[in-house]
């Protein structure tokens, strides 16, 4: 399945959040989900309102939030479970970048447990090739989407 494919199949839309917009609008940008459901912390939150309407995203978002980004590695299996019952038994991406090392993993985790149910999964990368710096100063320029696996 290819890049396009992805945009045109994919449903729901499962994402870490963390400081930087980037990541977040480029995936809003080039999959389209109908639905969003987002990992991130109150922090990363904050964002989020000019994120969507950058992107004119007009789909559902579902927010679950954890405690500490950095080191919230045992609400895992909590954090999990609360994504599972969010996202239901439709297709998926999984974005995988964005967020902390800790909200990866968590997200990682959550797309492993969607295809354990048969739920149809396609894990994503954004790539933003400019440096980061540029990346800070003007966020709303949309990476590349690589399709992982």
């Amino acid at each position: 399945m290819n890049n396009d494919q992805i945009a045109q199949k994919s449903v729901t839309l499962l994402s870490p959040l963390g400081l930087s917009p980037g990541l977040l609008y480029s995936a809003l940008m080039t999959i389209k989900p109908q639905r969003l459901v987002l990992l991130t912390s109150a922090e990363g939150e904050h964002s989020l309102a000019e994120i969507i309407r950058r992107a004119d995203y007009r789909g559902p978002v579902e927010v679950v939030r954890v405690d500490d980004p950095f080191n919230c590695f045992n609400q895992a299996g909590q954090k999990v479970d609360e994504v599972l019952d969010l996202i239901g038994r439709g297709p998926c991406v999984v974005n995988i970048t964005g967020g902390t090392t800790a909200l990866q993993f968590i997200i990682q985790r959550a797309g492993s447990a969607l295809e354990n149910r048969g739920v149809q999964v396609h894990y994503a990368a954004l790539i933003d090739r400019r440096d980061v710096q540029a990346q800070k100063d003007d966020p709303w320029v949309v990476g590349e989407l690589v399709r992982v696996m």
